[in-house]
């Protein structure tokens, strides 16, 4: 079965993650209530970090609230604030 390359190929059951989601969710239900947070989500190349952040997100986009994003890399590890300026660029600066 051949699979057009514009359809997603990405499990749609998120598989042994529903813990982290959870605490995800309670964070965008926090905050959409006024209690800002922050989640920082990291791990191993492989583990579902993006299928996790994936599912949050269509979460939050879904109780309205706007959702930024960034991301850091190992050779990030001299600059600070490097997770930071990927979020501002990726917002802004398209």
């Amino acid at each position: 079965m051949k699979t057009p390359y514009n359809q997603s190929i990405i499990c749609p059951a998120l598989i042994g993650r529903v813990p982290q989601l959870d605490a995800l969710r309670q964070c965008i239900d926090a905050a959409g209530s006024g209690r800002g947070m922050v989640a920082f989500v990291s791990g191993e190349a492989g583990v579902g970090k993006t299928r996790l952040i994936t599912e949050a997100t269509a979460y939050a986009l879904a109780q309205g609230c706007q959702v930024l994003r960034g991301a850091c890399f190992p050779h990030d590890a001299a600059s600070p604030y490097a997770l930071f300026v990927d979020l501002l660029h990726t917002q802004f600066i398209r």
